[in-house]
């Protein structure tokens, strides 16, 4: 032993066993570093997976599964194969494996890939929920594929972005269709269902608005899970069957029961459905699908299933709600617009399901003819604890507001006060000192007012109450200021500035003159005019003219303008106008020129033969209409092209691509997504679609390894550094197990 250290009456020896046993307790720590250091290096430190091989041809990574002899296809890295066709099976190491399942991200984002053929053993397309994305998502050359007979499952997202597939042939062993699974499969037009058990998620097929036709094999029994999915699909609108379905029968682009009772599916072009036998629409039935015809149902239907319209306008003969129709179909429905007949005064009249069986309340509805209606309290009110139809909700309300604004009919008071204001403005009329005395403008708006009030009088006990006090409230503004003596200079003449009269009236005559065609050819009433028109226009620009002079001027241009337009009194060539006018639609115009357009049109249909302005009224539809400015607005079809665009840009990686390519890439995705609430007319459209692809199809990919592990989570590649570990701890064990022997040797010679 060694003295280290001496004090009064004391002296230090250093050990040597206490300098080995620290030693051995030093390098039992250092192998134990070395145990958690290979293991951190095993988890997160393999770059190469060793998990993952690949195959003799070296296109693609696979993962396999020594337990039950399985190998997954995670990650094909080939680069201009066009077709491909998932192998049945692989030889690994000498020994077969059945390849039953593709990667998530085993032909994700591949520009090259036309067709697709998947082997029998695959039981799984796998996709990522995560990014939203799946095996085949981002194929946006991909137009075909087969599924092999074994596949079970096609998992979220999994051929999402596959632009240009334009079939798909589901196989009867297909179990589960995942959550979006074919979004954005802007061109697939047919689908096919081969089995009942094939379970759809209801996003299965979103945004795939051009699946046109459903074929369906013989046992495949069309359930609640697969309508739902099928009610998103806006266009489908052809159902073929097998020769030998015991199930179904098509009848007018209608999928029903073989009783012949039940409509299952509707198409779109089927319009009307008006099949005497049908008693049932099943839910789900029409789902989004509405075509240019109103879907009208025949009085023998006697229920409709939840959710059967979630759009489109539903019509039925009967006056009432049948009594066996669901109580909150309507909520649950979602349809734009419902209706129990057919019209009230050319108009759609209900606007949601509201009626009931018994509907003879006064408080909630009114009477016309032998038919019930509801009022607009009822149809479009707050809910109260009394609201009969709480529970109903109420779905829009559409151009119904006008006709239900009161849904009482006019008191004989309220026709008796429509009268005296439509005989005391009789009286104006015959009254030609009077007209004289004020503007054109004025005159003219108290004609049409007078027009409205005796088109209301014709209804007589029809008239609604709200018309009536309308009406005459209108009417007796003018009467008033008529009846007055002094009055405002804006719209008299006579007693006030003549020429500001005067001016107006010049100002018109001269866009008649502008448009001669447009008026009845009479060669009396232009003479009248031609020659009136120069003197009225020399006295307004002769500042020394009196008034009396003036005044005259002005009354005899007047009553030659009149007769001019009374004599184009004849208003077929306005109704033809109108006519044409009526078929134009707001969606192929511009909002602000449609807006000026149905302003004049509304005028044009307000027009009365008590008004004397048809002519200028025509004038101003035609010039309205060839002012139209066509509205280039993008179709939904082209917007939904775009989000698919938006998407497949989206979901790409960079890490994937050169930084260059990318990058230009992010910089025209994200140009067109700050400015996306400004893109929607077809050029700016195309314009954004074009950016996007021409910067995708530019992207200059990196060579890629697979990401995940898809095999056992222990694997013989694995199995060396888990033996050094093994090894090492063994070691550190030993080591410290001689450590503390030699410390406890140590203190029992102390004690001796």
């Amino acid at each position: 032993m060694e003295i280290i250290r001496k004090t009064p009456g004391k002296v230090y020896y250093k050990s040597n066993t206490s300098v080995a046993i620290k030693l051995l307790a030093f390098l039992a720590v250092v192998l134990v570093l070395l145990v958690l250091g290979v293991c951190i290096f095993v988890i997160f430190g393999l770059n190469n997976n060793p998990n993952y091989y690949l195959d003799d041809a070296q296109v693609f990574y696979y993962s396999v599964n020594d337990e039950n002899k399985t190998a997954k296809f995670e990650l094909y890295i080939g680069k201009d194969a066009r077709e491909f066709t998932i192998p049945d099976c692989l030889t690994h190491q000498g020994i077969t494996y059945r390849i039953t399942e593709i990667g998530a991200e085993a032909f994700t984002n591949n520009q090259k890939l036309t067709a697709v053929k998947i082997g029998d053993n695959v039981e799984r397309v796998a996709g990522n929920t995560t990014q939203k994305t799946g095996a085949f998502s981002g194929c946006v050359n991909l137009q075909s594929i087969k599924l092999g007979n074994n596949v079970r499952h096609i998992d979220n997202y999994a051929f999402k972005n596959c632009l240009n597939l334009t079939a798909l042939d589901l196989p009867s062993s297909v179990q589960f269709v995942g959550t979006g699974s074919f979004m954005y499969n802007l061109n697939l037009a047919t689908v096919r269902l081969n089995s009942s058990n094939t379970q759809l998620d209801p996003s299965s097929f979103q945004f795939c608005n051009a699946i046109t036709t459903l074929a369906l094999a013989n046992d495949v029994i069309v359930d609640n899970d697969k309508k739902q999915a099928l009610a998103a699909l806006p266009n489908l609108q052809t159902f073929v069957l097998s020769e030998d379905n015991s199930h179904y029968q098509v009848q007018d682009n209608c999928l029903i029961d073989q009783s012949g009772t039940t409509l299952v599916l509707g198409g779109k072009s089927a319009g009307v459905v008006d099949l005497t036998a049908i008693t049932a629409i099943a839910d789900w039935a029409f789902g989004n699908r509405y075509g240019s015809d109103d879907i009208f149902l025949s009085g023998n239907v006697e229920m409709v299933g939840v959710n059967a319209f979630t759009a489109g306008v539903i019509y039925t003969d009967e006056p009432v709600k049948p009594a066996t129709w669901q109580t909150k179909l309507p909520v649950r429905c979602e349809a734009q617009k419902v209706a129990f007949h057919r019209g009230y005064d050319g108009d759609d009249s209900v606007d949601a399901y509201v009626f009931k069986t018994d509907p003879t309340d006064d408080k909630h509805y009114r009477l016309q003819g032998d038919t019930y209606y509801p009022t607009w309290e009822t149809l479009f009110g707050e809910p109260d604890g009394e609201h009969v139809f709480a529970e109903w909700g109420v779905i829009s309300e559409g151009e119904c507001t006008a006709v239900y604004e009161d849904g009482t009919l006019a008191t004989e008071a309220d026709l008796a006060s429509l009268s005296g204001a439509i005989s005391q403005a009789d009286t104006y009329l015959q009254n030609e000192n009077k007209r004289l005395e004020f503007t054109l403008a004025f005159w003219e708006n108290f004609k049409s007012a007078y027009g409205t009030a005796k088109a209301v009088q014709d209804k007589g006990n029809s008239a609604l109450g709200y018309e009536a006090k309308n009406a005459t409230k209108n009417l007796q503004f003018y009467l008033t200021e008529l009846a007055k003596t002094e009055h405002d200079s804006s719209i008299i003449v006579d007693t006030n500035d003549w020429r500001k009269g005067l001016g107006d009236l010049l100002s018109r005559v001269e866009v008649a003159m502008a448009n001669r065609d447009d008026f009845v050819e009479n060669i009396d009433a232009w003479t009248s005019i031609d020659s009136t028109y120069v003197e009225a226009k020399e006295r307004l620009a002769n500042q020394n003219c009196d008034d009396a002079q003036g005044k005259s001027a002005w009354r005899v241009l007047r009553k030659n303008y009149e007769e001019l337009q009374v004599r184009f009194a004849d208003d077929t060539p306005l109704s033809q106008l109108i006519n044409e006018c009526s078929a134009l639609q707001s969606a192929d115009y511009t909002a602000e020129s449609w807006e000026t357009f149905t302003a004049a049109l509304t005028k044009a249909r307000a027009i009365t033969p008590y008004n004397m302005s048809v002519s200028q009224v025509r004038m101003d539809l035609r010039a309205a209409k060839e002012n139209l400015v066509e509205n280039n607005l993008a179709s939904y079809e082209q917007m939904v092209e775009l989000a698919a665009w938006l998407a497949v840009c989206q979901d790409l990686p960079a890490n994937d691509y050169t930084s260059t390519s990318y990058d230009q890439l992010l910089l025209a995705y994200n140009r067109v997504i700050a400015d996306i609430d400004n893109i929607d007319t077809v050029t700016e459209v195309d314009t954004a679609i074009k950016s996007l692809r021409s910067t995708y199809h530019a992207l200059t990919p990196l060579a890629k390894k697979p990401t995940e592990s898809g095999g056992n989570a222990v694997t013989k590649s694995l199995v060396p550094y888990f033996v050094v570990a093994l090894i090492l701890f063994t070691v550190a064990v030993i080591i410290q197990a001689v450590a503390t022997t030699l410390k406890k040797s140590q203190r029992s010679k102390k004690h001796e």
